[in-house]
This record gives C-alpha cells, sequence and structure tokens, in this order.
C-alpha cells in the first residue's frame, strides 16, 4: 500500500511547466497526478537522489514530492540532506502514514503542522483511526481490467468506475474497481492513463 507523506513548511508557490507526478518520496510510488499549470507549494526539502522537492500539491489533495525541474527548480544547496541523519528523516517522512490532509505553517521553521488557503481540514477516516487509508482514483474513459500487468483481460471498466489502488508504478496500477464488467468489483490492473485521482478511500 501507499502512504501519504507528513506536512512540511511552505516556502513559496510555484506552477508546473508541465504535467507531473507526485511521489510518496524522491523516485517512490506514485501517489497523484498533475496538469500543466497545477500548484504547487514548496519546501526547503529536496531529495538527496535526485532533483526532487517536497510540497503540497492541491489538485491531487496530497503532500509529496515532485521532479524540482517541474516548477522551475527552487531548490538551493542549503535545501539538499548531507548527513544520515537527514537521509533518515526524509526516508521516515515519505514513510509515514497520515489520516487526512495536515495543514502546512508558511515560517522558516522545518516542521509544521498546518495546510495552505483552500487545503481540506484533516478528517478521520470512516473505519476510525486504525482503518487503512488508499488514493482512490476514477476511470475517466472505457478501459479493460487485466488479471496482471498488461497481461490477460478479465473484464471491461466503463467511466465513473471508482479504484481503490494498492501499487502504481506510473503506467500500471492495481487496486480494487468498484464494477468489473457486469458484474462486482474486484482486483485487477488497469493503464493509469485511464483514470485520475479524485480522493482517498478510508476502511
Amino acid at each position: 500500500m501507499h502512504f501519504r507523506p507528513v506536512a512540511g513548511t511552505i516556502a513559496g508557490t510555484r506552477h508546473l511547466t508541465t504535467a507531473a507526478t507526485v511521489r510518496s518520496g524522491p523516485n517512490g510510488y506514485v501517489i497523484g497526478n498533475l496538469r500543466s499549470g497545477a500548484t504547487f507549494h514548496w519546501s526547503h526539502r529536496c531529495g538527496h537522489r535526485g532533483p526532487w522537492v517536497f510540497g503540497w500539491a492541491p489538485d491531487a489533495n496530497t503532500w509529496g514530492w515532485i521532479l524540482a525541474g517541474d516548477i522551475g527548480n527552487p531548490c538551493t544547496p542549503n535545501d539538499y540532506p548531507t548527513s544520515t541523519g537527514s537521509h533518515s528523516s526524509e526516508a521516515s517522512t515519505a514513510a509515514t502514514p497520515t489520516q487526512g490532509s495536515p495543514a502546512p505553517h508558511r515560517t522558516a521553521a522545518t516542521q509544521a503542522a498546518t495546510p495552505p488557503a483552500g487545503a481540506p481540514a484533516p478528517a478521520a477516516p470512516a473505519g476510525g483511526p486504525s482503518a487503512q487509508c488508499y488514493p482512490q482514483y476514477t476511470v475517466t474513459e472505457h478501459a479493460r481490467a487485466r488479471s496482471t500487468r498488461a497481461g490477460t483481460p478479465i473484464g471491461d471498466v466503463e467511466p465513473g468506475a471508482h479504484v481503490n489502488v494498492r501499487s502504481n508504478d506510473g503506467s500500471w496500477l492495481y487496486g480494487y474497481i468498484s464494477q468489473i464488467g457486469a458484474g462486482a468489483g474486484g482486483f485487477g490492473w488497469l493503464l493509469d492513463e485511464k483514470v485520475v485521482r479524485t480522493g482517498t478511500f478510508c476502511g
């Protein structure tokens, strides 16, 4: 399953110059998709394994990492971790589950917990504090569910069906599909290009 990163501190706001994916960590799992021109509230945290920057993506309703070049690379040398301790901090942030969208705080400090204006307030999952939460996507065009990645088709999936995603490599995603063919829902693989992130499912 994917974890939503914990909140950071907003340093500024920029708009994407190209479509991008939001990741759970530098080179991590895909947890959201952003169109060109989308707003990204960046922080002074940049990944040590490449030109990644951490921040709040309102359109994807999540904190996460994007390629810094997609917003003109606001990172400076001081923003990159330089010690083992920094690396550990970055890894733990990318793997800490949250139950909402923590609200960021616009200060120079490195720790915060308040979202930008317009960000949704934290909400407890319907299943209670121990509920598992997954990114939820909606199918936007006719798709075909498959038994494995690029494998045997198991049924057609129509626009409007929901997918609670367990895995997404940027090309194919795996999860529970609300309806396959004329029958009930089930687990399967879909092309990532056939869906759009619409929220989070907890249960």
